[in-house]
């Protein structure tokens, strides 16, 4: 963690960095059940990030709460590939929040995503919702 917090330092408060959650990702491995009891164990998380054969997803915590609660017991082993969202965005750490709200705001933006995926040096550094 505290080389997280060296990254997070360089940052300046209008870089998309600064509001980075750095949440470890899971991978396609983890089952449902995983990823509620990670949920659960961590109320402040809203969304979860996961490595997969082409990249990088999310999981949302809304999903998999909501959704799902009377067919708990048939899906709490099912792999967590059928969750993660479709539309993943990536975007760079030292991007300029301003400029970031602006794209995913304009008109060219077919689909925004809740939760974006964070990048830094092509590292994996977190994740962020322009919704907090």
């Amino acid at each position: 963690m505290a080389n997280i917090d060296k990254i997070l330092e360089q940052f300046r408060i209008s870089q998309l960095g600064h509001i980075t959650k750095c949440i470890e990702p899971i991978t396609t491995y983890y089952k449902l059940e995983d990823v509620f009891e990670i949920f659960t164990q961590n109320p402040e998380y809203q969304a979860i990030p996961v490595e997969t054969n082409q990249g990088m997803g999310i999981i949302l915590r809304d999903r998999i709460f909501n959704e799902h609660k009377s067919l708990w017991n048939k899906i709490k082993n099912e792999s967590v590939v059928n969750y993660i969202e479709e539309d993943t965005q990536f975007l760079n750490s030292r991007d300029d929040i301003i400029n970031v709200s602006k794209l995913l705001l304009s008109k060219e933006t077919i689909h925004f995503t809740e939760y974006i995926v964070v990048f830094h040096n092509r590292n994996y550094l977190g994740i962020v919702s322009f919704l907090d």
